[in-house]
């Protein structure tokens, strides 16, 4: 014997609306580009801005991923945003010389 009460309508039908509307968006698969070549500013020249190989290794593991097919053009720049996030802070360490990162970065 399952459970206590009526058994449940055959024809369920919800009475009351969404306080809220809902819109549906269609997914757009976007393909992860390669890392971009840009130049940065270091003490007054414009040099060329080279990626650490952490950075490369991580871009490489995130086009990898099972996920990648599921992500977007907003989620890639996402993905581009932290990966140069990551390696500026690699290399403010590498230029100081302090090599490690202790939070104080």
């Amino acid at each position: 014997m399952a459970g206590n009460g009526p058994p449940p309508k055959a024809r369920k039908v919800r009475r009351n609306a969404d306080p809220v509307p809902q819109t549906v968006l269609r997914f757009e698969c976007a393909e992860a580009s390669e890392l971009p070549e840009f130049r940065i500013e270091r003490d007054g020249a414009l040099v060329e801005f080279g990626w650490p190989e952490r950075a490369r290794e991580r871009w490489r593991r995130w086009i990898d991923s099972p996920q990648a097919e599921h992500f977007g053009s907003s989620g890639w720049q996402d993905l581009l945003d932290t990966a140069l996030a990551a390696a500026g802070r690699a290399s403010r360490r590498h230029v100081s010389g302090t090599g490690r990162s202790d939070g104080n970065d």
